[in-house]
């Protein structure tokens, strides 16, 4: 539209013009209620925890499970190899949960330092994400004497993995949750060192200095002592100062920055580390 205007002598009009312009938000918008009713179903409940003979101890380090570009149905086999694992009975489990468990930090398909990458379906992606653990967390309470959660950020969707640790907490009360929001972390079970980082950070080899220095009472008493590492999705280890550092593979398909870059010769796995009380007994494939 548009219209004259005159100044306060009455003189030199102007013409003046005003605009109505209709927008429509760009695709994979997000649904603010929806995503809060999500978040909102956390029911508690309590599951007997039984005494068991296996005196064997559990290490389910998860990484760059990356859900959005990943679903549930990708991962499906995979969880039915981790149940029946659990199923044996063991002194403890513990997962290492985070490690770019999501694809994104946000519903603007970017990551935790800002860089927009292939978009995807976050809100499905955080249903996948139960539909997976769930079942693994209730298991676990049903067939070990103690049930423990560290939290280790990656550098993918740092933010929204703490949350999804968040509500995991509110859920399953029974369970240990270590969600400090820390770079480097450690856990014994039994006389196993148990360190874990994301690896986006500092170089694997030259990690062995940073875990004896920051974590010495839990170092002299171990008998073994194992870091695991994410980030580049393929598998690697080095026996360094007392230290076995694992590199994680993943069992995440390739994205299209991926296929495009070449990255897609890596065996596409996880692994499942299990420990007698001062030992090394086995690592399962799943």
């Amino acid at each position: 539209s548009m219209w004259d205007h005159l100044n306060k002598k009455m003189d030199n009009p102007k013409t003046l013009y005003a605009s109505r312009v209709k927008v429509e938000p760009r695709g994979n918008t997000l649904d603010f209620d929806l995503l809060l009713e999500k978040i909102k179903e956390v029911p508690k409940y309590h599951i007997e925890q039984p005494k068991t003979e296996n005196k064997t101890y559990l290490n389910i380090p998860l990484s760059d499970m990356h859900f959005v570009i990943a679903s549930y149905e990708d991962y499906k086999e995979t969880q039915s190899k981790i149940i029946q694992l659990i199923k044996r009975g063991h002194k403890e489990i513990l997962f290492i949960l985070g490690n770019d468990l999501f694809h994104h930090n946000d519903h603007r398909s970017r990551t935790a330092s800002g860089r927009e990458i292939e978009q995807g379906d976050i809100i499905q992606g955080w249903e996948d994400a139960k539909l997976f653990y769930y079942p693994l967390f209730e298991y676990a309470l049903q067939h070990s004497e103690k049930v423990k959660v560290m939290y280790i950020k990656g550098n993918h969707s740092e933010t929204l993995e703490w949350s999804f640790v968040q509500m995991l907490k509110e859920r399953f009360e029974q369970i240990e949750f270590d969600d400090e929001f820390k770079e480097r972390k450690v856990h014994m079970l039994g006389l196993n060192y148990i360190g874990a980082t994301h690896g986006d950070k500092k170089r694997m080899q030259n990690l062995t200095e940073n875990f004896a220095v920051e974590f010495p009472s839990e170092w002299s008493k171990a008998k073994t002592r194992t870091v695991y590492t994410g980030h580049l999705h393929h598998e690697r280890v080095i026996d360094k100062g007392g230290l076995i550092l694992r590199q994680l593979p993943s069992g995440v398909k390739s994205d299209q920055w991926h296929t495009d870059m070449g990255y897609t010769t890596a065996h596409k796995r996880f692994l499942v580390h299990e420990f007698t009380y001062d030992k090394e007994k086995c690592i399962h494939y799943v």
